[in-house]
């Protein structure tokens, strides 16, 4: 019998479309922190780091304020994340300590569970394996999720762009961009503090704090 290696079968990756090196446009907004994909990752990372800096800033530290920026390629929040879920509240509460379980995106408690196996004829209930116990967890819509989450990241004063499907990444030297499908949009720039180095990205709607971006109207990529 031969060995199947799925390597072989690969088509062999355009590089030349992924990986891009092009100058930014004179358009472009400048960013601290950029985060790809506004799903519930990506929404806590940027939760939580303005937490951080938050904390950092109170306590004396020298960590400067930072503009931080989602991109979503659908072009509402959530509107891609359509399925159900039995969630574990924990990380919920580790991010949101102040808000009561009831406060949280949550529909209902797991109170009782079955695992089948299912034969063309019948249904056999059989012991539900360990890593496959929900009690203590909660049924959930991902979709609603994502929009509380989104929420809670604006009131932070994260900036959220939808409709920023992106396709490639823009290099320069050691600095990765990022760029959108939408070549008629603008371009958001992520910036290393440290070495000036833009990283940028191309998009389409914005949803953003106007105290975030100084001087600067929240329709420019509208």
């Amino acid at each position: 019998m031969s060995t199947i290696t799925p390597s072989r079968h690969q088509v062999p990756l355009p590089l030349d479309r992924l990986i891009l090196r092009e100058q930014p446009g004179a358009e472009a907004i400048e960013m601290d922190v950029l985060i790809v994909g506004a799903g519930p990752a990506g929404l806590a990372c940027a939760i939580e780091l303005t937490r951080l800096v938050s904390r950092d800033r109170e306590a004396g530290g020298s960590m400067p304020e930072l503009n931080i920026a989602i991109l979503e390629k659908a072009e509402s929040l959530g509107e891609h994340s359509l399925s159900g879920a039995v969630v574990n509240p924990r990380p919920f509460r580790e991010l949101f300590p102040d808000l009561a379980l009831e406060d949280l995106p949550f529909r209902q408690p797991v109170t009782n569970e079955a695992v089948y196996l299912l034969t063309e004829h019948r249904a056999q209930r059989i012991p539900t394996p360990p890593t496959m116990h929900n009690r203590n967890y909660f049924t959930a819509s991902l979709c609603e999720i994502v929009r509380w989450l989104g929420e809670r990241a604006e009131a932070a004063g994260v900036n959220t762009f939808t409709g920023f499907p992106v396709d490639a990444l823009l290099v320069e030297g050691n600095a990765v961009r990022a760029r959108s499908g939408r070549q008629s949009r603008k371009r958001v720039y992520r910036t290393d503090r440290s070495h000036r180095q833009n990283h940028r990205v191309s998009g389409g709607n914005q949803r953003t704090p106007e105290s975030s971006l100084p001087g600067m109207a929240t329709d420019r990529l509208a």
